[in-house]
């Protein structure tokens, strides 16, 4: 679930290019990721960089890497929670609409 949520806001930022800085810039202009956060979530799923890998990048413990990724996962599926509650409650004020 949390590799789709990924997916779908990078395909929306970066318009299916992956590129790493690109995409985590553009995660961090959503305001909902730090830019730490961004990369390590980036990394993690379309890098296939290992926890260990992505620690020795960022110069922190390989346990810190891991709190990032399980927090923006988090917020993530918090964040898409939220979106199909929005989507549903428009479908409800406003059927005739299909946003």
């Amino acid at each position: 679930m949390t590799r789709d949520i990924v997916q779908t806001l990078i395909d929306t930022y970066v318009e299916n290019e992956i590129d790493i800085d690109g995409a985590v810039d553009r995660l961090t202009k959503t305001g909902l990721l730090t830019e730490r956060q961004a990369e390590a979530i980036v990394r993690a799923h379309f890098t296939n960089a290992s926890t260990e890998e992505i620690a020795d990048k960022r110069g922190v413990s390989t346990g810190r890497v891991y709190n990032v990724r399980q927090d923006v996962e988090e917020k993530l599926r918090m964040a898409a929670e939220t979106l199909g509650i929005i989507g549903n409650l428009r479908r409800e004020v406003r059927p005739d609409r299909t946003e």
